[in-house]
């Protein structure tokens, strides 16, 4: 019983010190000028390059689970 109190604090403590860290980086992004969407300069589009590395990552990736069986 003991312990389960200890593991309900240690949950309840975790969570409010979440919900308040993240309300304060909420806020400071919000000083900064941040309004609830990204800007970038320029729209991205996948180029050759793009395609090819993540063909490499895809096929290194089948690789290592296949070797790995």
């Amino acid at each position: 019983m003991k312990e389960r109190r200890l593991m309900a604090a240690t949950a309840g403590t975790l969570l409010e010190k979440s919900l308040q860290l993240s309300s304060e980086v909420h806020l400071a992004m919000e000083s900064r000028g941040y309004r609830g969407y990204p800007r970038t300069m320029d729209c991205f589009q996948m180029r050759w390059f793009d395609w090819t590395a993540a063909l490499v990552v895809i096929f290194v990736t089948a690789a290592a689970i296949w070797m790995g069986r």
